[in-house]
């Protein structure tokens, strides 16, 4: 989270529990608090990871989250509008997509 934690400015906070894991797979439910850069905006977002190992490390990382509850958090009434549809998940993906495309660019 060193990407968002940078973008918040300090506003950021991380709660993590329920871990489980062994040797090939594992999961944690975890809870980011934030301010959202675009909007300024206050989210709360609920999140349950799952991950699959593979010679030690993670492999596989999935996160798991009510988008359209994120998207009224993040978005207000524009998210309550659309973030529950194909159109806003596309464009979400898009951008999330290029942002880390840009963040590990900067990592090599």
């Amino acid at each position: 989270m060193e990407n968002a934690c940078g973008k918040s400015k300090g506003r950021y906070k991380n709660y993590l529990g329920n871990v489980q894991a062994d040797e090939n797979s594992g999961s944690a439910e975890w809870e980011a608090l934030y301010n959202f850069e675009l909007t300024k905006r206050n989210v709360d977002n609920k999140i349950k990871a799952h991950f699959e190992f593979k010679d030690g490390k993670i492999y596989r990382h999935k996160d798991v989250f009510d988008l359209w509850a994120w998207s009224k958090m993040a978005f207000g009434f524009t998210g309550w509008a659309l973030g529950f549809t194909p159109f806003f998940k596309n464009k979400l993906n898009e951008e999330t997509n290029k942002q880390l495309t840009l963040y590990m660019e900067k990592k090599k």
